[in-house]
């Protein structure tokens, strides 16, 4: 709805491409105030016996992150 100018939307990420699911453009702006750090959670339910896919997900995940200097504070 936002692209077809029925409304006004505030983001703090940065959607990919410059485009609305429909095709039509997107106008970024950005904000005066600079942006607190972000936390990343990484939730499951404890009671539930993860997979060994979700379990390497998790481990690349961590690794991933940890190697950006942007994801530490």
């Amino acid at each position: 709805m936002v692209a077809n100018g029925f409304s006004v939307a505030v983001s703090y990420t940065r959607p990919h491409g410059d485009g609305s699911y429909d095709g039509l453009p997107l106008v970024c702006k950005p904000t005066s105030d600079p942006l607190p750090m972000q936390r990343i959670i990484l939730a499951h339910d404890a009671g539930l016996r993860l997979s060994k896919t979700a379990l390497a997900f998790i481990e690349t995940a961590k690794a991933g992150f940890a190697s950006h200097d942007v994801f530490t504070g």
